[in-house]
């Protein structure tokens, strides 16, 4: 009797430690420019991604997470970088400037697995990196 209660407590402990393995994707935006940057991303209709139709402020040196999921796939089918953006509007802060790198363009997100997992899962990120040269007059 002992055996069988010793065996059911070992299963219970055995299940209660095994953890689902999910890879945890995010969206980044980075501003290394100098100015504070104001914006509204309107997401794609067809994408099953939304948004907070709230204007984010991100700050001069800081960065926003857009968004994070979890998913079942491995962290490689993020890569390349899909967009699920639209189109945004923006205002810079300071000087009269525009924001004219084109955030809905894909190639301009970089893809970097940020914590390897098992079986290919992990912790991944698309990162949109303003620069001062990305603010124009």
């Amino acid at each position: 009797m002992k055996f069988v209660f010793a065996f059911i407590a070992l299963i219970l402990i055995f299940v209660s430690c095994t953890k689902k393995k999910e890879t945890i994707y995010s969206y980044v935006i980075q501003n290394t420019s100098g100015n504070d940057i104001t914006m509204k991303i309107i997401n794609d209709s067809s994408s099953f991604i939304t948004f907070s139709n709230d204007s984010i402020v991100i700050p001069k040196g800081e960065e926003y997470v857009v968004f994070t999921r979890t998913s079942d796939y491995k962290t490689e089918f993020f890569n390349p970088c899909k967009v699920y953006i639209d189109s945004i509007t923006s205002t810079v802060s300071g000087d009269s400037l525009d924001f004219v790198k084109p955030i809905a363009d894909s190639s301009k997100w970089v893809f970097k697995e940020t914590k390897k997992g098992k079986k290919g899962k992990g912790e991944c990120e698309c990162r949109f990196t303003i620069v001062p040269a990305d603010l124009v007059p």
